[in-house]
């Protein structure tokens, strides 16, 4: 009897531990942020997304947790397809983001796994005909109320000498400017020396693991204790926020870090 209440004891525990990491990896958190500008004249709410990697929710729930947010506008900062995952799995995936097309315009960029796909320009034609209007690099007016927004998207695998030309004749646009950018390591060395408003970037998974006293363990590109993991960072005027993404690409497992939804309110600042 006693070794039997051992066993119904472990497989508890084992449950419970399943239970843990499935919601670890599957229950949607969202982040807001706040941030303010004498750019706009009127408020503008955006909705951030990064680093889908060939996932889906279920129940619909990504479409339903945006559409809570009431966004003007949907950015993705790349990732949605991931190069270890079948073609299916990364076509549904692009389904799944256009769906939100029904809440907001989606704008996008690619990310490095996209492009590490043998069929990515299938993959994207087949987000432009699906709505989702892909960035590469481009930029994209948009009109908001009486504001003007810029929006300049990077494609950036490889370094092109040509990209920063192109963000020196971004940055001398006038009206509030968006770069979206996968990767959130070149904020302090290059984007943070041109006057642009906000960059949004994913990339870094938020770490993976996010431990207390610690922060992010590990991210691509930054490698331990990377600095720019979630969340809101700045240098002087210029701002970038980091998705910690939806996804994961061949590890598994995310630890305090739930896929993210993050939500930014930009708003006047004599108000």
């Amino acid at each position: 009897m006693e070794e039997l209440w051992i066993v119904i004891g472990v497989i508890g525990i084992l449950l419970l531990i399943a239970l843990f990491c499935y919601l670890q990896n599957n229950a949607i958190s969202h982040t807001r942020i706040n941030i303010k500008t004498n750019k706009l004249k009127n408020g503008l709410r955006i909705v951030h997304l990064s680093d889908l990697h060939s996932k889906i929710f279920s129940r619909n729930r990504l479409f339903r947790e945006v559409k809570k947010e009431n966004p003007d506008f949907i950015f993705f900062t790349g990732d949605v397809a991931d190069r270890y995952k079948s073609d299916e799995k990364a076509f549904d995936a692009v389904n799944e983001l256009s769906k939100l097309i029904e809440i907001a315009p989606v704008i996008a960029v690619s990310g490095n796994h996209e492009y590490g796909r043998l069929n990515r320009e299938e993959l994207f034609s087949y987000m432009e005909k699906r709505g989702i209007k892909l960035l590469r690099k481009e930029r994209l007016q948009l009109e908001h109320k009486e504001d003007l927004i810029i929006v300049f998207g990077l494609d950036e695998v490889g370094w092109p000498h040509k990209t920063e030309e192109l963000l020196n004749a971004f940055s001398n646009e006038n009206g509030y400017k968006i770069l979206l950018s996968h990767f959130p390591e070149r904020f302090s060395q290059v984007y943070s020396k041109y006057d642009i408003d906000l960059t949004l970037s994913g990339h870094a998974h938020g770490g993976q693991f996010i431990l207390p006293f610690i922060g992010g363990l590990y991210s691509p590109g930054q490698g331990i204790h990377p600095h720019y993991y979630r969340g809101l960072y700045e240098i002087g005027e210029n701002k970038l926020v980091v998705s910690r993404g939806l996804g994961n690409s061949r590890f598994p497992l995310r630890l305090f870090n739930y896929p993210d939804i993050v939500t930014i309110e930009i708003n006047i600042k004599n108000k």
